[in-house]
């Protein structure tokens, strides 16, 4: 029921209104506004929440934080764990032309001896030395071959499970291209050797002949 106010309710209005723009008054018995807390607010009206509130929140929630620190570390230890570890080794190759030739730059291209020196032919001829029972490819997989900037030296790096497979794979691929560049070398050689006996001459390192034997017949 609302008190009767002696006052005309034109007088009265304002001063309703006014209560009513400054909300409901504190009911008997209740707590004072003071002892209700407050989240700060900053220059823009946005909440700040205090170090004092932080550290309070995270008192309350202990255990949670506990938890999961506890299951990081748990899982970290496993997959460590679990994960094998990899040994590397390196085994460097001067690929650097031991005879002139009759081109005006002898360097080897390094790119070209790279992928050589990752292909099945080395690989098969690696994998025999190691004894491996897997495909060529699956063995190729554990190497990788680099070479420094305008060097002719490759860096044949084999990865394994242990530091001793790890070096027997890179002297074993390194070998390996030696043999096939040997092999290649040689072939190439026999062909030359076959043309030129081909056409009557055999060269001197072959025989010994005078250089007249080597000159084209007279028409």
């Amino acid at each position: 029921m609302s008190e009767w106010d002696p006052r005309s309710p034109s007088e009265a209005a304002p001063e309703r209104r006014a209560r009513r723009a400054a909300g409901p008054g504190r009911r008997s018995g209740s707590r004072p506004d003071a002892a209700v807390p407050r989240r700060e607010t900053g220059s823009g009206g946005q909440s700040v929440v205090t170090i004092g509130q932080f550290f309070a929140m995270l008192r309350r929630h202990l255990v949670l934080v506990l938890a999961c620190l506890l299951l990081g570390v748990a899982l970290s230890a496993g997959l460590l764990v679990r994960t094998a570890k990899t040994f590397q080794s390196t085994a460097v190759v001067d690929i650097t032309p031991t005879l002139p030739t009759s081109s005006s730059n002898n360097d080897v291209n390094t790119i070209t001896e790279a992928k050589i020196a990752v292909s099945s032919s080395v690989a098969t001829g690696a994998a025999k030395q190691l004894g491996f029972t897997g495909s060529p490819d699956q063995l190729a997989q554990h190497v990788s071959v680099t070479s420094p900037l305008s060097s002719q030296v490759l860096y044949i790096t084999f990865s394994s499970s242990s530091a001793q497979g790890a070096a027997a794979g890179a002297n074993a691929f390194a070998k390996a291209y030696l043999d096939y560049r040997t092999q290649t070398a040689q072939n190439d050689l026999q062909k030359r050797i076959s043309l030129i006996t081909v056409r009557g001459c055999t060269p001197r390192w072959l025989s010994i002949q005078s250089s007249s034997d080597c000159l084209a017949p007279s028409v």
